[in-house]
């Protein structure tokens, strides 16, 4: 393949190992339909039926074990589709943290491990920043948060 391709695997891989999307979460596909047929190469192609994908807003159900989403729309209609290819809807724009916000870090590591599913996984490391004020210096496109604690 060339390049381009490559790197969209590349992309696809490290999406997947993030796990931004969980059961439940409202997804549409933000492209157009030549560049979602592009993302779909590795992740089990295109099909006509896809087309709803561009379209309507769909409910994830999982993911499989490729690390694709799958995705079923109101028709009824399952698709397992490359998670670069998908964006979140929905949510409450206001509450969302922003570059700069102070935040303190829960100091309940349980709830801390158990939050951390999807969102990059738990690492022993982060023990030392429970309970601790920091800062926000990036913010993913899924929302998801770097966090600043001085340590």
């Amino acid at each position: 393949g060339n390049q381009l391709d490559t790197e969209l695997g590349r992309l696809a891989q490290v999406g997947a190992s993030l796990g931004r999307y969980s059961k439940g979460d409202k997804v549409k596909v933000d492209h157009d339909l030549g560049t979602l047929q592009l993302l779909q190469r590795g992740h089990g192609g295109f099909s006509l039926p896809m087309l709803e994908c561009v379209a309507k807003e769909g409910t994830v159900e999982g993911v499989d074990q490729d690390g694709d989403i799958v995705v079923r729309y109101p028709s009824g209609n399952r698709f397992c589709l490359n998670p670069d290819a998908l964006t979140k809807v929905g949510g409450d724009e206001s509450s969302a943290l922003r570059t700069g916000d102070w935040v303190r870090v829960s100091d309940d590591r349980g709830r801390v491990q158990r939050q951390q599913v999807g969102h990059g996984g738990w690492n022993n490391d982060m023990a030392a920043s429970l309970g601790k004020v920091g800062r926000v210096v990036h913010v993913f496109p899924d929302r998801d948060v770097k966090v600043d604690v001085g340590g």
